[in-house]
């Protein structure tokens, strides 16, 4: 979905809406079964995913710097320590 979002430039509510319209088309021809949730689902989650994965990638950014910055203060010895030459 993400490789077709970089070589179309689509959005990815687009691609994923192509992709589950394919989907959807696809499994009625080999007889599998269509009602109103399978269109409703089809339908709605290009939209949902298009809304949803920027949120996500915001989260995993906040949480990554959080710990980022956890190490880099952990990992630094203070100017202090360096005088007493406290060993560890």
């Amino acid at each position: 979905m993400l490789a077709l979002t970089v070589k179309t430039g689509w959005k990815v509510r687009n691609v994923r809406g192509v992709i589950e319209l394919l989907v959807l088309v696809i499994g009625w021809r080999l007889g599998g079964p269509v009602n109103w949730g399978t269109i409703l689902f089809s339908v709605l989650i290009g939209p949902l995913t298009g809304l949803a994965l920027p949120q996500c990638d915001r989260l995993v950014s906040r949480i990554l710097n959080r710990v980022k910055k956890r190490k880099q203060t952990s990992l630094t010895v203070s100017d202090e320590e360096l005088s007493r030459g406290v060993e560890r």
